[in-house]
């Protein structure tokens, strides 16, 4: 069929047919986020005047509710890393990858494929020539995220390699789910670890522009749905606003 003469009504009838194979809202939106990006080459190039999926609607996505650790959670999944082998959790390169998610915000597949290479370990940097958002960033590395590292064997480029192969692990949620278990956390993802990071960044005083640049989003607007305030927090700000007004208030 010849690009020019397909229509709206043909790719929204498409779209209901990938939603009808039992796929979730998100994978439909997906597929259509790669026909509208084939389109819009083909207008561009001018081979088409106008791209057909500008008229197809987005399906409404039912987004994970965020997920954040409670002060008992972190402490006991903070007891399990660190006596792992206790609770019969053997892979001390997975648990270090977990504890370097939890310390850096950073996203799994940057963990999974840090190499010593992007290492300044002098300054204590690591740098990511292209994120997600395609622009090289720099992590500063804390130093509980530094005694991880060095924890590290030096035998293959990769920081956090599977001995087995040499490379990267290609899967880490078995391990991921035992140590969840052992710490009897529930409903709690890998990327969870990310929003957790993001989290307590804001509830410690971290300004919002600070933790964008932590977790290397390109506008604060991205940040800002990882920044949950916790109800405390949010207390602890009205009376200290309340404080500042009343000491205004003239002595009767």
């Amino acid at each position: 069929i010849q690009i020019n003469i397909i229509t709206a009504a043909m790719l929204s009838d498409l779209m209901l047919e990938i939603k009808g194979e039992n796929r979730s809202n998100a994978t439909v939106n997906r597929s259509r986020a790669l026909l509208s990006s084939m389109f819009n080459l083909a207008f561009e190039r001018e081979v088409i005047d106008l791209s057909p999926m500008s008229r197809v609607k987005k399906f409404v996505e039912q987004n994970h509710i965020e997920r954040y650790l409670s002060d008992d959670e972190l402490q006991r999944l903070m007891q399990i890393l660190t006596n792992h082998k206790v609770h019969g959790i053997e892979n001390q390169i997975i648990v270090g990858i977990v504890e370097m998610l939890l310390l850096t915000g950073a996203r799994k597949g940057e963990v999974l494929n840090l190499k010593w290479s992007d290492l300044d370990e002098n300054n204590h940097l690591w740098k990511l020539n292209e994120n997600k958002s395609g622009k090289p960033r720099i992590i500063q590395l804390n130093s509980e995220a530094q005694l991880i590292i060095r924890r590290m064997s030096r035998k293959y480029p990769y920081v956090f390699a599977n001995p087995a192969t040499a490379l990267p692990y290609n899967d880490i949620r078995k391990t991921f789910q035992n140590i969840l278990e052992a710490a009897q956390i529930e409903n709690f993802r890998i990327h969870d670890l990310r929003h957790n990071f993001a989290s307590m960044a804001v509830n410690n005083g971290c300004d919002i522009y600070v933790v964008q640049h932590l977790l290397g989003h390109a506008s604060p607007t991205t940040t800002q749905r990882y920044a949950h305030l916790r109800q405390d927090t949010l207390r602890n700000a009205s009376e200290m606003l309340a404080g500042r007004i009343n000491s205004a208030r003239p002595t009767l």
